[in-house]
C-alpha cells in the first residue's frame, strides 16, 4: 500500500547536507553567491547575495542522486519560509541519456510558513532558463534531483528556508 506522502528529504539529519551542490553566476562571470546550511532547529537555509553585475543574477542549490521512488505520487509539498521574494524550485529528469529541467514557482511572503503543493502536471520543462516547447511531460519516475533558484533580477541578500520536501498522493 502506498502513503499519502513520502519524505524525499527532511532536515533534521546533518550528515545530508554535503550532498546539496552550489550553481551560482560566478560559472558565467557573475559575482552572486548562496550557500545551503543546516540549522539547529532542523532546518536548511538556501541563501546568499544575488548581483547583477557582469550579466549576472542567478544562484542554485541541487541534491543530486535522489533515489526515492516518485511515480506513484501526483506532486511535490514543501514547507519553507522565504522573504517575500520568487523562487523556482525545479526536478531534474533523466531518461533515455537526456536530462531536463522541470520548473514551479514558489512565491514566498517574508517571515511566513507555509506549505507550498506542486502537482506534477504543472512543472514547465525548461533549459538554461528558456521554456522547451517540445519536451515530453514531466514523468515522476525519471526524477533524479531536486532544487532551489533564485533568479529573475531580484538583486540583494536573499534567504529561503526548509523544512522538508515530500512527495504527495491526492
Amino acid at each position: 500500500m502506498i502513503q499519502e506522502t513520502q519524505t524525499i528529504f527532511d532536515f533534521e539529519d546533518p550528515s545530508l547536507s554535503p550532498r546539496w551542490t552550489i550553481t551560482n553566476d560566478v560559472v558565467m562571470g557573475g559575482k552572486s553567491q548562496s550557500q545551503m546550511i543546516l540549522t539547529p532547529n532542523g532546518t536548511s537555509l538556501f541563501q546568499g547575495s544575488l548581483s547583477l553585475e557582469n550579466q549576472g543574477g542567478f544562484a542554485s542549490a541541487r541534491l543530486e542522486n535522489l533515489t526515492a521512488n516518485l511515480s506513484p505520487y501526483t506532486g511535490i509539498s514543501i514547507r519553507g519560509r522565504g522573504d517575500g521574494k520568487h523562487y523556482q524550485f525545479r526536478l531534474h529528469t533523466t531518461a533515455e541519456g537526456q536530462e531536463i529541467t522541470y520548473r514551479h514557482t514558489l512565491d514566498t511572503e517574508p517571515g511566513t510558513w507555509a506549505t507550498f503543493r506542486f502537482p506534477f502536471a504543472d512543472f514547465e520543462p525548461i533549459s538554461r532558463g528558456t521554456v522547451l516547447k517540445q519536451a515530453p511531460p514531466l514523468m515522476p519516475e525519471n526524477v533524479a534531483g531536486v532544487g532551489f533558484l533564485i533568479s529573475g533580477g531580484q538583486s540583494g541578500d536573499f534567504r529561503l528556508e526548509i523544512s522538508w520536501i515530500k512527495a504527495y498522493l491526492d
